[in-house]
């Protein structure tokens, strides 16, 4: 499998949702060798207490933004892949190891995304790692003229740091 990872949730006064995602993120059969909380300018000073209660690393942005967030987290991290979970998703046990393996397939991607499926009416997102489109079950590749859209989300994806540092 690809080397080490770090996974960073953006977060912004939602704790309840935080937790509940690093507690799935904990549940993971392979555990990411680094998580990274961005607290990205909360109010609420339990998304920090909660961040660090799950063992999280905690970076502090001033300004809310979820690039900002995103960038401010891949800066702390110097992790061989940088995964990215958005706070009211839950990742299912195996989405470490899909996500690396992705990153063994012999064309070598700079990143991988997939599907976010509802859990059920107001119920926090689930996060499934897959080279899956959002239509269908089989891996596809991104290619020109293809519609991004129809491919993944930013709330389920993972890059190579090299290549999203460059």
């Amino acid at each position: 499998m690809a080397g080490s990872v770090a996974v960073v949730v953006a977060t912004r006064d939602r704790p309840a949702l935080l937790h509940d995602a690093l507690a799935a993120l904990a549940r993971s059969r392979r555990a990411p060798d680094r998580v990274v909380v961005v607290d990205s300018a909360s109010t609420d000073p339990a998304v920090t207490d909660t961040a660090r209660a799950a063992g999280a690393a905690v970076v502090r942005a001033e300004r809310p933004g979820t690039s900002r967030a995103r960038n401010l987290g891949t800066a702390a991290v110097d992790q061989d892949v940088v995964a990215f979970l958005d706070d009211d998703c839950l990742a299912e046990p195996g989405w470490i190891d899909a996500l690396l393996a992705a990153f063994d397939d012999p064309a070598a991607p700079a990143f991988v995304t997939g599907q976010v499926r509802p859990e059920g009416a107001g119920a926090p997102r689930r996060a499934w790692l897959t080279l899956s489109s959002m239509t269908g079950d089989e891996p596809r590749r991104l290619a020109a003229p293809d519609d991004p859209a129809t491919f993944g989300h930013g709330a389920n994806m993972a890059w190579r740091r090299r290549a999203l540092v460059d």
